[in-house]
């Protein structure tokens, strides 16, 4: 494995770009006060609003230290505009706000970052090395920054992929 190694020096590089624009209002939700945060907390009001914009990139460098082996690390950048309340909302409130036009959430930036593990015969299978093509990965991506309205998460993923050419089984 160790001369494996040596001899395999591969860089790869994954990248994606997401803009989420929404259409029309929505029939759900609650109104915001302290930094985004829902009033009120029960479900018993239904409050008209268009949420914000949503801005993502994402950057995955692979290195492959063997020929099946691949570590990556992982980067993860969102940016959620300020979702916007309509009048409407203002009656579900029995007087406690007189109008809510133009009653924003705040906006909120998220940062996450993480590794990956990867075993792929998939190159190996284009060179006619191996006989079925598979990938394993074992990923893990943590929140490390963000806006008081982004959840602070963590996800460890295990993923399997199986490639086949239809006919071929």
């Amino acid at each position: 494995l160790l001369a494996d190694a040596l001899l395999v020096l591969e860089l790869g590089l994954a990248a994606a770009a997401e803009y989420l624009l929404p259409f029309g209002k929505t029939k759900s939700g609650a109104l915001p006060i302290g930094d985004g945060a829902p009033f009120p907390p029960s479900t018993s009001g239904i409050y008209p609003y268009t949420p914000g914009a949503v801005v993502r990139v994402e950057v995955a460098p692979r290195f492959m230290v063997a020929s099946r082996l691949g570590v990556s690390a992982l980067y993860d950048f969102m940016h959620v505009a300020a979702n916007t309340y309509a009048s409407a909302a203002a009656g579900n409130l029995a007087g406690a706000v007189a109008t809510l036009d133009g009653v924003t959430s705040a906006a909120g930036t998220q940062q996450a970052a993480g590794f990956a593990l990867t075993y792929s015969t998939v190159p190996e299978y284009d060179r006619g090395k191996v006989t079925f093509p598979v990938d394993i990965s074992f990923t893990h991506l943590e929140a490390l920054s963000g806006a008081a309205r982004m959840a602070k998460y963590w996800r460890d993923q295990i993923s399997v992929r199986f490639y086949f050419r239809r006919g071929a089984l």
